[in-house]
């Protein structure tokens, strides 16, 4: 009994075997999963700063593809992509007017103005926190994107079939936080 058993999966596996070598040419909708490592860096067009770090990120999402044509697709989706880096700010003690990043916090840690970059006589008063000094700020921020592309392929050509994809990502940013 055993022996039929291991004889007839046998034959089932290697039935599927064969099965599984069709093409998928006739497909009109598939559906897949996007992973992707991205390397990320901020720039400034502020001359007092200089890109920092490359900061390593990812991406991920759902994306879907329907058929045109034996050689074109539409591909679409939703996806997440979180990005991290970080801008370096010159500050010198030493030079006459240091470029100085700072900020105030009122007593209920809310951020204040600075009125054209100085400090206010209300601002020097006690329960306000100022942060001096600033050196470096690290960047984190998370967009929700949306793919819509346009996939053009070759017919197989020795067992392979080439493609390029042209279009646009939509990103919408839905988190930013920077870190003093």
């Amino acid at each position: 009994m055993k022996k039929i058993f291991i004889l007839f999966t046998s034959i089932v596996l290697l039935a599927n075997y064969t099965f599984a070598q069709d093409t998928d040419d006739d497909k009109k909708f598939r559906l897949g999963l996007k992973v992707a490592a991205q390397p990320t860096w901020f720039s400034s067009n502020d001359a007092n700063t200089t890109r920092s770090k490359t900061g390593f990120g990812f991406g991920f999402g759902l994306v879907t593809e329907f058929r045109l044509a034996k050689t074109a697709a539409l591909v679409t989706g939703i996806g997440g992509d979180f990005e991290n880096g970080s801008i370096r700010y010159k500050y010198d003690p030493t030079s006459f007017a240091p470029y100085d990043v700072r900020y105030v916090l009122n007593k209920s840690n809310e951020l204040q103005e600075l009125k054209d970059g100085m400090l206010s006589p209300e601002l020097n008063q006690s329960g306000f926190t100022m942060y001096n000094g600033i050196t470096e700020r690290k960047i984190k921020t998370t967009f929700v994107t949306i793919p819509v592309l346009l996939k053009m392929m070759t017919k197989e050509i020795s067992g392979f079939k080439y493609f390029g994809l042209f279009g646009a990502e939509i990103g919408v940013r839905v988190k930013a936080r920077a870190t003093d």
